[in-house]
């Protein structure tokens, strides 16, 4: 038998205890009432007031375990969902860092390739170097190449960054519930349960 159930089995017999004695008094006070008995009356009103005030205690004290253990209950079953809600929120912040970083690196290749597109636009041939039909040919698909491989870096920049952004979005609307599943597991966590301890709990269900 746990220790719970002998509480509650001990605390059983003891009401139980408590209301037949109550009941037992209580029954006694019609007799004593019409013997007039005055002293005697205020002496047994008074036991019966006490066991009543015992038996409201110990009825409390059921009710306070109770809550207790109800609240334990589900604060443990909070701690895994803190627990993964953590875990995401680390992957969230890499798979951020990775976005940002790509972002990083395809602005800088479009930088690249407009350098390059404005490079090959200097290389136009001047009127007085009397430039011929082929030369002429060969400089527009080299811009146009150019042009074109700026535009394909420009929309890798646009997708990227809107990546990024949903990523960034993501990462405010988990640490919305994060921050809420925290909240909870600290309001339900039991007083004995430090914060170390709650951490080892959050470990342990990995």
């Amino acid at each position: 038998m746990s220790e719970t159930s002998e509480v509650k089995r001990f605390d059983g017999e003891i009401l139980g205890f408590l209301m037949e004695e109550k009941n037992r008094l209580a029954a006694l006070r019609p007799q004593i009432l019409d013997e007039g008995d005055v002293d005697a009356l205020d002496e047994l009103d008074g036991t019966i007031e006490e066991i009543g005030k015992a038996i409201n205690t110990i009825a409390l004290a059921q009710f306070a375990r109770q809550a207790a253990r109800e609240k334990y209950v589900k604060w443990r079953a909070i701690l895994p969902k803190c627990r993964e809600a953590l875990d995401k929120s680390e992957a969230l912040a890499r798979d951020v860092e990775r976005a940002a970083f790509k972002l990083s690196e395809m602005r800088s290749r479009a930088d690249d390739a407009f350098d390059k597109m404005l490079q090959a636009r200097d290389k136009r041939p001047r009127p007085e170097q009397f430039p011929t039909d082929h030369e002429i040919q060969e400089q527009n698909k080299r811009e146009q190449k150019a042009e074109a491989n700026h535009r394909e870096h420009v929309a890798r920049v646009k997708d990227a960054n809107e990546a990024h952004a949903e990523l960034i979005r993501e990462q405010w609307q988990h640490k919305l519930v994060l921050d809420g599943l925290l909240f909870t597991e600290r309001q339900l966590r039991p007083r004995e349960a430090q914060t170390e301890q709650s951490i080892g709990e959050l470990s342990a269900v990995r």
